[in-house]
């Protein structure tokens, strides 16, 4: 039974040394057949993986993107024509030889001008025939036109309605006077024309301005201090954006009633106010103002002034912050919901000056989104009106030689 037993295990033994030499024959050559099918396999894997990707991106932008419609963008679509026509009329014989040069330069200048950004600018200048400057309505204005219409009459020294130094008049209607002087030199009459054109009828350096602003482009310090004085003034202003709509209030400051007449402002109003509903008509189709007129009686101005080397009574600057403040105390809230600008007239007995930062008289100050605060003098209404159009960025600032009528 032993060698039975001891035969059998032999046999066991010799079967597993042959099951697994098979077993180890079977995977040498699996193992072979899987590196020859390698690179088949990848490229299947990889042909897999591509098509679940292009269908799961077809997929997510049929069931999850939002669709969105392709809009006209960029500088092309949105720069905006200008169309300006210049009307040329000679008021005498003596100045229509001159007027077809000045015609002539005009026109060059229009190809040769600079562009603002996003703004182009096309013009044309016409002569028409000639007419005496008696002829001329002055009050009149332009009709409505699809393009910007200047209308300058060119007037000899001889019939010249201002003083001999005032180059350049305009007028309260659609009129410019310009003088031409007999023995000038052309050039500077062309360099005037220009001037006038370029620089206060269009404002080109303040259209280039705007765009910028608008666009978000940084100015370099070089391209300020290369600025004229007015430029970067109105630069300073630009920087402050403008609203559709503003509640104008006029607020007649009284700092006493000592006298009868002290505390009545119907002189001044009988005045300003024709004016500013005139500005309001001009500007209508740009910004919408709803104006109203409050007294504010008693107030006193002691603690806001000072008395300077001349003994007369002064407002600098700070002083002029702490008055705003104070006004914004004294006023009630309107209901509007238009930004509000403020234009305070101060009345008193006593002469008050008010100096700038540098010590100079002025007239008045303008506080960029709060109004203007104006002594009450003879000129109240110009510079009434003055400081709304600054506050509303349709400030121009005129040569020595430029006149306008107020």
């Amino acid at each position: 039974m032993v060698l039975s037993w001891i035969t059998e295990r032999k046999e066991e033994g010799e079967k597993r040394r042959t099951l697994n030499e098979i077993k180890e024959s079977r995977t040498v050559t699996f193992t072979e057949y899987a590196k020859s099918e390698y690179h088949f396999r990848i490229l299947s894997s990889l042909y897999i993986f591509s098509i679940v990707v292009i269908v799961g991106i077809i997929a997510y932008n049929r069931t999850i993107v939002t669709f969105r419609e392709q809009f006209p963008t960029g500088e092309d679509e949105t720069s905006t024509y200008l169309s300006i026509r210049v009307f040329l009329v000679p008021t005498s014989d003596s100045v229509y030889g001159r007027s077809e040069r000045v015609r002539e330069h005009v026109d060059k200048s229009f190809l040769s001008v600079q562009q603002p950004a996003l703004i182009t600018i096309a013009g044309r200048v016409e002569i028409l025939y000639n007419r005496s400057l008696a002829s001329l309505d002055l009050n009149s204005h332009p009709s409505p036109s699809s393009s910007l219409d200047f209308f300058i009459a060119l007037v000899p020294s001889n019939d010249w309605p201002h003083f001999s130094a005032t180059s350049i008049l305009l007028t309260t209607g659609k009129w410019i006077l310009v003088q031409v002087r007999e023995n000038e030199d052309e050039s500077k009459l062309l360099e005037r024309m220009d001037e006038l054109i370029f620089e206060i009828l269009i404002g080109i350096p303040h259209l280039d301005l705007i765009a910028k602003r608008d666009r978000r482009e940084r100015l370099q310090p070089w391209q300020i201090s290369a600025m004229s004085p007015d430029h970067q003034k109105r630069l300073t202003w630009d920087c402050t954006g403008l609203s559709p709509s503003y509640s104008l209030r006029v607020i007649h400051l009284h700092s006493s009633c000592l006298s009868p007449g002290s505390c009545d402002g119907s002189t001044v109003e009988r005045t300003l106010v024709p004016s500013l509903i005139e500005i309001k008509r001009r500007v209508e189709h740009v910004i919408s103002l709803d104006i109203k007129s409050e007294h504010i009686f008693d107030v006193y101005l002691d603690p806001f002034l000072h008395e300077d080397v001349q003994g007369r009574q002064t407002m600098n600057q700070p002083n002029l912050y702490l008055l705003l403040k104070e006004i914004d105390s004294l006023i009630s809230p309107t209901q509007s919901v238009d930004p509000q600008l403020k234009l305070v007239i101060v009345h008193s007995e006593r002469k008050i000056i008010m100096v700038d930062g540098e010590g100079e008289d002025v007239w008045g100050a303008s506080v960029s989104e709060w109004g203007g605060v104006i002594m009450n003098d003879v000129r109240v209404t110009p510079n009434v009106i003055s400081s709304l159009r600054m506050l509303l960025g349709i400030d121009s600032s005129l040569p020595p030689t430029f006149k306008s009528v107020p």
